[in-house]
């Protein structure tokens, strides 16, 4: 799996960088993150993929969304709906 930021802030209409921009782009990286363990280890190491998913999500999401308070910045809820 590979993530072109700069490509995927294009996508998601490039421009000046905006609050809503940036946490569009973070729960693509986030997802892409969780995609990229999906695509590893789903079938060879389930239990891996299940961690992976759960940390991303109760984690490092929970550390961003409190290191990114502090600035003025919530990137919202982690979903992996698309």
């Amino acid at each position: 799996y590979h993530l072109n930021v700069d490509m995927e802030f294009a996508n998601l209409g490039g421009g000046a960088p905006s609050l809503e921009r940036d946490k569009a782009l973070a729960l693509r990286v986030a997802r892409n993150f969780v995609g990229a363990a999906k695509k590893a280890w789903e079938h060879s190491k389930p239990d891996t993929y299940a961690d992976v998913h759960d940390r991303t999500k109760s984690k490092l999401w929970a550390e961003m969304r409190s290191e990114g308070r502090e600035e003025g910045f919530d990137p919202g809820d982690l979903s992996y709906d698309f």
